[in-house]
């Protein structure tokens, strides 16, 4: 049927003929998709619809809640709070013991259920239930917060940290907000990145 005064549309679809510029879009919109797919397939990544399953390292598909893209890596947390990490793995930043790279998601190792995390350049920390904070990869700058600077293949536990709720990670210092909404910073301080009125590392 013809809607009354909308002569020659039919109900439910558009009469509109898509002008050069809309086809121009059109094309470009689905090239930037192709783009996106294969960036994640590089990384590991299957892109299978709304439900996050990726292929584990080696017990099969997992569903994902999250995920986080960084430098040459990538992590998602699964629906049961148990974290997945693949890609650049040089200063140990995927948390599995070894410094092996890995093309599909492999679990990091000895870390509790988590609520959210993120990446850096060459480290990784989660934010655990409960509050705790862990880290892991490159401490060359004092970024795993455990007062070294020694990388670590697992993830350990950052110092006076507790009740945090979120964390972000920039190239070489982690920022996270704890307690009533305090935010506490560690790392790399040269440009004044930790925002305590110093440019030491801490």
């Amino acid at each position: 049927p013809r809607i009354p005064g909308q002569k020659g549309t039919r109900l439910g679809l558009s009469s509109h003929k898509m002008s050069r510029d809309e086809r121009g879009a059109t094309r470009i919109g689905a090239r930037h998709r192709a783009l996106v797919i294969a960036a994640a397939a590089m990384l590991g990544c299957a892109l299978l619809g709304v439900s996050g399953a990726v292929a584990g390292a080696a017990t099969g598909p997992v569903s994902y809640s999250s995920v986080v893209a960084g430098h040459n890596d990538a992590c998602a947390i699964s629906v049961n709070g148990a974290l997945y990490c693949w890609g650049l793995n040089n200063d140990g930043q995927l948390g599995t013991g070894s410094t092996l790279n890995s093309n599909v998601p492999v679990e990091v190792s000895r870390v509790p259920k988590i609520i959210n995390m993120s990446l850096g350049r060459g480290f990784s920390c989660a934010v655990l239930r409960g509050g705790a904070v862990e880290c892991w990869g490159s401490g060359a700058s004092g970024e795993l917060g455990n007062g070294t600077t020694a990388n670590s293949l697992i993830p350990v536990r950052v110092r006076g940290v507790a009740g945090a709720k979120d964390i972000s990670l920039g190239l070489h210092h982690a920022c996270a907000i704890v307690g009533a909404g305090e935010v506490k910073c560690w790392g790399s301080g040269a440009s004044g990145e930790l925002g305590n009125g110093s440019s030491r590392n801490e």
